[in-house]
């Protein structure tokens, strides 16, 4: 689970200077019960026009990050930091946070997400809220929603031309299913939704089905179950279903039983967005061949699956280059469809900069495969093979993006590991 909740909204631009420092907020205002400080907070980042807030507790301080826009290479504006002497309030803050959201207080196992609704300059607006435990507290994100605004557009993800042109032909479908496939962290939830914004602003009546809720448009039907991890998913799609959308989209909805009724939908009549946690487009084939359904009911019914992979790029101020190591070797030559692996191989030593990571910034990958009606007509016959004709429908490959970005400096080598 990540603590950036909208990492796609760093996609590659020019970094653009720091402005000016961020107002620090008093000590005096770490005191009471940590409602007394989220007050103030949201009031800076709405004054400075933030879009997301990132909250560091640990038992020996306290610190408050502001992103100021969505820009690539950015660094974040420190708010506030205290030592010990405010980490009490910190954890107050964010058992505050975790009641507002109806979530749990305390230390969790595993990231929780969520959202809420708070008061800040006389409006009501929506937050997204991320808590995830680590290694020396816990790191809270707060997305701040703007008004009327839920998505981004399809054209600012980053999508290549040729992808793109694919993507938008999946949405023009009457009917069938659109599988949006990503690894936790890597923008799924971005992309999908940019996809229903596109969809209901086609004037195509759209329902979703989320875990989260943010300010959607009035053509969207949004439902958000309360009891999500209690109840039976399958239970929702048909809720879903049942109110007769020409477009349906289902966020993260785990469970094979749910996206099998999902598929049922999409052969009935309406256009299915499904969004899985799974790494790859091989991976969405598998999946789909194993659900409980009758043979050639997925074939039938599937439109085309959608992947989303996020790359770190590396820092330019301490970028250096390296030698490709020889374990990584044939599988660039593979991507590269040669036995030539030069290139400029690099790697970020770390500085101030990056913070020592020897990444700065985040750049989307997508991989789309569209399948015509004869592909399908084919997978119908004896002996289809979906993984196959998945592969044959598809773009260009994240493996190979990924590939050639680090040949040419951009990516750090490091990454190769990650994604080959």
């Amino acid at each position: 689970m990540r603590t950036d909740t909208d990492p796609l909204q760093r996609a590659a631009v020019p970094p653009e200077p720091e402005p000016p420092s961020a107002p620090t907020l008093p000590l005096l205002s770490l005191a009471g019960d940590g409602a007394d400080l989220l007050g103030p907070l949201l009031d800076v980042a709405a004054a400075r026009g933030l879009v997301r807030l990132v909250l560091d507790v640990r038992s020996d301080r306290f610190e408050a990050l502001g992103f100021p826009n969505p820009q690539r290479g950015r660094l974040p504006s420190r708010l506030l930091r205290t030592g010990a002497e405010g980490a009490g309030s910190g954890q107050r803050l964010l058992a505050h946070l975790q009641r507002l959201a109806g979530l749990g207080t305390g230390r969790p196992q595993q990231p929780q997400t969520a959202s809420f609704r708070y008061e800040v300059g006389g409006e009501t607006r929506d937050f997204e809220l991320v808590v995830v435990p680590t290694l020396r507290g816990l790191q809270a994100a707060i997305e701040l929603c703007p008004l009327g605004v839920c998505a981004r557009s399809l054209d600012s993800l980053g999508f290549e031309a040729g992808d793109l042109a694919r993507v938008r032909a999946l949405l023009g479908a009457e009917r069938g299913l659109v599988a949006l496939v990503g690894q936790p962290g890597n923008g799924k939830t971005t992309v999908y939704r940019a996809l229903v914004h596109e969809a209901a602003a086609a004037g195509r009546r759209t329902v979703s089905v989320e875990r989260s809720v943010q300010n959607w448009s009035d053509e969207v039907v949004v439902i958000r179950p309360p009891e999500l991890d209690t109840l039976p998913h399958e239970l929702w799609v048909d809720a879903a279903l049942r109110l007769g959308p020409a477009v349906a989209g289902f966020d993260d909805l785990p469970g094979r039983a749910a996206c099998a009724r999902a598929v049922r939908g999409a052969a009935e009549g309406t256009l299915v967005l499904y969004s899985l946690a799974l790494p790859d487009v091989p991976s969405a084939a598998r999946y789909l061949d194993e659900l409980p359904l009758r043979a050639g009911l997925v074939p039938a019914a599937l439109q085309g699956v959608i992947a989303v992979r996020l790359v770190r790029e590396v820092c330019p101020d301490c970028r250096q280059e390296v030698a490709l190591p020889i374990e990584l070797s044939a599988a660039v030559a593979t991507c590269l469809e040669g036995t030539d692996t030069e290139g400029a191989w690099c790697q970020g030593l770390g500085c101030p900069a990056c913070r020592h990571t020897g990444t700065r910034g985040l750049r989307p990958l997508f991989e789309v495969s569209a399948l015509e009606q004869h592909e399908r007509e084919r997978l119908l016959a004896p002996g289809g093979d979906l993984a196959s004709a998945l592969a044959a429908a598809r773009g260009d490959t994240i493996r190979a993006q990924a590939v050639r970005l680090a040949a040419r400096g951009e990516i750090p080598v490091r990454e190769l590991h990650r994604v080959l």
